[in-house]
């Protein structure tokens, strides 16, 4: 896979540079300021005065117009290359580019790909027409200018952001104050989305998946043509057909590498001309002398050379296959999933996008964009995934928006389910946490004795001394929150974090009020009943579906914002992250 330096570009205005990794860790530091991505968290730690802060406002503010103007003249320029190849041929080398990995050496946090490239170019690429280009495919030096332009582009628009924000301060009179903590969530959640692919790991995304949609077969069957096994299936056939010809390819580049490092030798041995090497004894072949001289003239060159030169050329021999590498036909996906040919057209119909489908005036990257909910081209009958992280992550919009628009009782139904769902797997994973810990589920108690007036608690669990009150919220974050729209940020966040823990610290309140706290299940089973002179300690814990870790690390008991209660803190933790800690708790530590 091609290799790139990392950009020492010093930033004018802000006096930022970009600095090499140091163990592993990408920092981006200037006046006063220092940030750290690890792996898909994102660390920032600022110290100015008041004076430095206005001054670093002042600056950035002034810098907005300017970087508007240099971010439109690269994108425009980039639009302009790509028109010059076929375009599936770029995409697809772009995406190869910046997703092949080996899964043996693999680490998140330094593998040098980025999908936010491929995506980029590819959503540029759909304001227009197919372009069958006059280049047929792009060679390794276009690709390395078109990943390292993309990727300033990037960084021109986080410096916007941070300029308009710069503006909004100086307007409200604001600049000389350090920054709320609304506005590190906008930037936080902004430059995550922008950046950050795929919160989780694919098979426990998988699993997420078939526990919400499986109960809902025979609906999504019927109004998308489709079903959750369907629909992982071709997704693991689209990686892995991509996967298997681009090895197969690989093996081929290997097999002409040896057979022309043959040749040379040959040729140097023999000191034949390339018209004699291309001799067949029934007259010369056109293609035969176009390679017999290229060996010739490698033949002429020191050995490191040679080396460096076939290697370059097998590589890109490699790349120009990359549109079939791929792209595939519904007959083909098919076939590599072993599904019904009609749910495989479904499945892409659903998932798919077509040239001129993006606004002619999209320049700025969005951290919400059309290809995250569809996230296949189309082209002639053919489907390209330049991003193959968004494959999975765009299966559950897809088919919550389907039984949405069913309506009715389904999507209610749908709606209790996802709520079920998520609290019975987070009490099974805490309990593998803890084996002998007790958790009781969907209780109801009265204040004051009084059953008009009863309050639910999603669990309640036991560990010796401990009580854990634990609330579960299967909402995600909506599309203007993602962009960083505060008061959608508040409200979303208030919703998934705020609610959950109002209702944990009045399940808290009403168990110490009293010598004996009584739950009545749902279910009808016996009283949970909690002698409180047993209970030492009570910890709080709200668990999310929606991905929140680059969140929810910002967030503290006295926090402005308002979602904890009296100093009172809850352990807020996607169902994700949860995932991971049981495992690592059970067979790595355990």
């Amino acid at each position: 896979m091609p290799t790139r330096k990392r950009s020492k570009k010093q930033k004018r205005s802000s006096g930022a540079t970009k600095s090499r990794p140091t163990d592993n860790v990408e920092v981006l530091e200037g006046r006063g300021f220092r940030m750290e991505r690890h792996g898909r968290f994102i660390h920032t730690s600022v110290n100015r005065t008041p004076e430095e802060q206005r001054a670093l406002l002042e600056d950035l503010a002034g810098s907005v117009d300017e970087r508007q103007t240099d971010l439109k003249r690269r994108a425009t320029a980039i639009e302009t290359r790509l028109l010059e190849f076929d375009t599936f041929s770029v995409l697809a080398a772009l995406s190869l580019q910046n997703h092949l990995a080996d899964p043996e050496t693999y680490q998140e946090y330094s593998h040098p790909g980025k999908s936010v490239v491929a995506e980029y170019a590819t959503l540029l690429a759909l304001k227009h027409p197919y372009s069958n280009g006059t280049q047929l495919f792009p060679d390794g030096a276009t690709l390395h200018a078109l990943q390292s332009e993309i990727e300033a582009i990037f960084q021109l628009a986080i410096w916007l952001q941070v300029g308009r924000e710069a503006q909004r301060a100086i307007q409200a009179g604001r600049a000389s104050e350090s920054l709320s903590i609304l506005q590190e969530l906008q930037f936080a959640m902004r430059h995550n989305e922008l950046n950050v692919r795929n919160p989780a790991y694919t098979h426990h995304h998988r699993e997420v998946l078939e526990g919400l949609f499986k109960p809902f077969e025979a609906e999504l069957v019927a109004a998308v043509g489709y079903s959750i096994d369907d629909a992982i299936r071709l997704t693991n056939a689209i990686l892995q057909r991509t996967n298997q010809l681009f090895a197969d390819r690989l093996d081929q580049a290997h097999k002409s590498l040896r057979e022309m490092e043959r040749e040379v030798r040959n040729a140097r041995k023999q000191r034949q001309r390339p018209i004699d090497m291309a001799n067949t004894g029934q007259g010369t072949d056109e293609e035969a002398l176009e390679r017999a001289a290229f060996i010739h003239a490698l033949a002429q060159r020191p050995q490191k050379e040679v080396s460096h030169g076939l290697r370059a050329a097998l590589t890109e021999w490699l790349f120009c296959a990359a549109a079939n590498i791929c792209s595939f036909t519904v007959e083909e996906l098919a076939h590599a999933a072993e599904v019904s040919a009609d749910r495989a057209a479904a499945f892409t119909h659903t998932l798919a996008i077509e040239f001129g489908d993006v606004n002619t005036d999209f320049v700025e990257p969005s951290p919400t964009h059309p290809l995250r909910l569809r996230p296949l081209v189309h082209h002639a009958g053919r489907y390209l995934c330049p991003a193959p992280m968004l494959l999975d992550w765009a299966i559950q919009p897809a088919f919550e928006t389907a039984l949405k628009n069913i309506g009715g009782a389904r999507w209610e139904r749908y709606h209790k389910h996802r709520h079920d769902w998520l609290l019975q797997t987070a009490v099974r994973l805490l309990q593998r946490i803890m084996p002998t810990a007790e958790f009781t589920t969907n209780l109801l108690y009265s204040e004051g004795g009084d059953r008009a007036k009863e309050a639910e608690l999603d669990a309640l669990g036991r560990y010796d001394s401990l009580i854990f009150l634990v609330e579960a919220k299967g909402a995600d974050v909506t599309d203007p929150a993602r962009r960083g729209l505060p008061d959608r940020l508040r409200y979303d966040l208030g919703k998934v974090i705020a609610d959950s823990h109002a209702q944990a610290v009045r399940a808290k309140t009403y168990l110490s009020a009293a010598p004996e706290a009584h739950f009545r299940r749902t279910d009808g089973g016996p009283d949970v009943v909690v002698p409180v002179d047993t209970v030492h300690n009570i910890a709080l814990i709200s668990v999310s579906l929606a991905p929140l870790g680059h969140l929810t690390a910002l967030l503290h008991a006295d926090s402005a914002l308002g979602f904890f209660r009296n100093g009172e803190y809850s352990w807020v933790i996607s169902l994700y992250d949860l995932l991971v800690i049981s495992f690592a708790i059970l067979y790595c530590i355990g």
